[in-house]
This record gives C-alpha cells, sequence and structure tokens, in this order.
C-alpha cells in the first residue's frame, strides 16, 4: 500500500505500489474501508474488482467495486514519507533508510535505467560473441 485517503466512510481512495509503478483502488463499501483501518505505507495487501478507463484521471486505469484482503499491516510509520512527490530528510535519515528510500518511484528510475542499460550491453555482447571474464580482484588491503 501506497496511501489510503477515506473521503467518508462509504468511500475511500486507496494507492497501490509495486515494482512497475501506482495504481488506484476506489473502495465503496464501509466493510472493506474498516479493514484498511490503521494501516500505514508498506501495506502488504491485495486488490480485487473491476478495472475501468480513466482517461483523464492521474491513473489510466483504476480498480473499482473493489474488495482487499490485508496480509502483513504496518502499524509504525516509515521514518521517511516516500508517497510524496518529493523526499524531504537530511542525507543521513536517505542514507540510513536507504531500503526504503528506493521504493520512492523517482529514485527507483536510476535503478530500473541501469538496469536497462546493463542489459543492453549484456545483449549486445551476447550477439558478438563476446566471452565474460571474471577475474579475482588482487589487493593490498582487506575489504570491509
Amino acid at each position: 500500500m501506497h496511501t489510503v485517503r477515506a473521503v467518508s466512510a462509504n468511500l475511500a481512495f486507496l494507492i497501490l505500489r509495486d515494482r512497475d509503478g501506482l495504481a488506484q483502488v476506489v473502495i465503496e463499501d464501509p466493510e472493506e474501508i474498516k479493514k484498511l483501518d490503521g494501516c500505514l505505507m508498506g501495506t502488504i495487501l491485495t486488490a480485487t474488482g473491476t478495472v475501468a478507463e480513466m482517461p483523464k484521471g492521474k491513473f489510466r486505469f483504476e480498480i473499482q467495486k473493489s474488495s482487499v484482503n490485508v496480509f502483513r499491516k504496518i502499524i509504525y510509520p516509515s521514518p521517511i514519507d516516500i508517497s510524496k512527490d518529493e523526499i524531504h530528510a537530511d542525507g543521513e535519515t536517505i542514507h540510513d533508510n536507504k531500503v526504503v528510500v528506493l521504493r520512492h518511484p523517482r529514485y527507483m528510475k536510476t535503478f530500473k535505467i541501469a538496469a536497462l542499460a546493463e542489459k543492453t550491453m549484456r545483449k549486445f555482447f551476447d550477439e558478438n560473441d563476446f566471452t565474460q571474464i571474471n577475474t579475482p580482484k588482487l589487493i593490498g588491503f582487506p575489504t570491509e
């Protein structure tokens, strides 16, 4: 779960995050909304419903008439809020919480670009019969 915004007892907007990005889920059943009480960012859940195209919305598609199943409820707040467009934290906090920071869509893009570049290079090398050689690294001091 990325964020949840309960507009009323009968309407909530849930933003889900996975490795492909963000998706909006519309929940209109009060019992389903109650399942999200106390859930914080990072809660692991599934949502089922009807997929509808939303050409004018922030998300191209949304899941409507939804039900949710909470697998792992997060009850302690994250030291860094990755649900915002920008991360507002000092360098030390970002460094100490890198596992959380890397889930932010902007930080994740860096790694997706690097993975694509490596994949493209690997494909070129494979198609041109290059042989990968992994040599031992001899250094004059112990590593950390």
